[in-house]
């Protein structure tokens, strides 16, 4: 990018910690705490071609079970 972005430029003084005072302390969830599957499928319910795709593989996997009873021709033939 250029010796503009050079990081040995930059004054000292334009350097600040951002939270110098003020001490921070990781807060307590106010949500319920969900399991893993039950966040995975919350996820894959708001992703419309996960959705669409899952039926796809859905109808293809009954039709690879029940459409040989439905066929008019048998495996010896």
């Amino acid at each position: 990018m250029g010796d503009n972005w050079n990081m040995d430029n930059i004054p000292a003084e334009k350097f600040r910690f951002a939270q110098m005072e003020d001490r921070i302390h990781d807060a307590k969830f106010e949500t319920k705490p969900i399991g893993y599957f039950k966040d995975a499928w919350l996820r894959f319910k708001k992703n419309k071609a996960s959705i669409a795709a899952a039926c796809i593989i859905l109808f293809i996997v009954l039709f690879a079970i029940f459409g040989p009873f439905f066929s008019q021709y048998k495996i010896s033939d």
